[in-house]
């Protein structure tokens, strides 16, 4: 740290910083955290079900968020064969309770929930870290950049936390549909991926713990600095002598 100098850790950090909170920033606001290259159009239209087998095919997810979710239309899409594009409905996450659900469908809400809620206290630890950040910089306090590295190693908690859930949800909406639920069409759950919206916040991960790990290694090295080398005035609030010569001082006269 100390044959690095001040200025490059100090820059590093924030850098790094600020790099994860636009990362965070563009995939919760992006709807590509799972995408699907499905052909709905041949594979739809070459079953051989029947009207009412037809009316029960789930919704296919053809790319999907943390806040809207865009699904084929699977039977819609059967029954306008003049379509030359799959009919897709993009609609909000329900977040408003899986009332009278089962419990694949609960699995499903509680994980996109959780994975929302921890997505919103990461970039609000971000956003402060940021600033606490730049007043770090030009105040140059140990404790402020103690108070960065904290907030950017929580972020990177509730950032990976994000990851894990989503995650989870994704794999057992695709693996673990129940088998009395229609289930999806054949081949289906290979043409699923991660999208370019989950690696940015998986980077932005990566670099919100660069920066919190780093922030606190600053924060160390100057808090030793203080202890082991004071400055000047330190030296004369600590001096035996000055101590001693205020205590005298400050006895009352009787």
């Amino acid at each position: 740290m100390a044959a690095l100098g001040k200025g490059c850790p100090m820059a590093s950090a924030f850098i790094a910083g600020v790099l994860s909170l636009i990362l965070q920033s563009a995939s919760i606001g992006t709807d590509y955290w799972v995408n699907s290259d499905y052909d709905i159009i041949e594979n739809v239209n070459a079953l051989s079900f029947n009207g009412s087998e037809i009316s029960d095919l789930p919704m296919l997810i053809q790319h999907a968020g943390l806040w809207r979710v865009c699904e084929f239309d699977a039977n819609a899409t059967y029954w306008d064969r003049s379509a030359d594009k799959p009919i897709i409905t993009c609609d909000k996450m329900d977040f408003t309770g899986p009332e009278g659900a089962l419990s694949y469908h609960k699995v499903i809400f509680y994980c996109g929930f959780m994975s929302a809620c921890s997505s919103c206290i990461c970039i609000i630890l971000q956003i402060f870290g940021v600033l606490s950040g730049v007043q770090a910089a030009w105040q140059m306090k140990a404790s402020l950049y103690t108070d960065c590295g904290l907030m950017f190693s929580f972020a990177g908690i509730f950032d990976a936390l994000v990851v894990s859930l989503y995650i989870v949800s994704i794999l057992y909406r695709l693996n673990e549909r129940p088998l009395h639920l229609v289930p999806y069409p054949a081949g289906y759950q290979k043409t699923v991926y991660f999208g370019w919206s989950f690696y940015c916040n998986a980077i932005a991960f990566l670099c919100c713990s660069f920066s919190g790990t780093l922030y606190l290694l600053i924060a160390r090295h100057w808090r030793k600095q203080e202890i082991y080398n004071p400055s000047n005035d330190t030296k004369d609030k600590t001096d035996p002598k000055f101590t001693y010569r205020r205590s005298i001082v400050s006895i009352p006269k009787l």
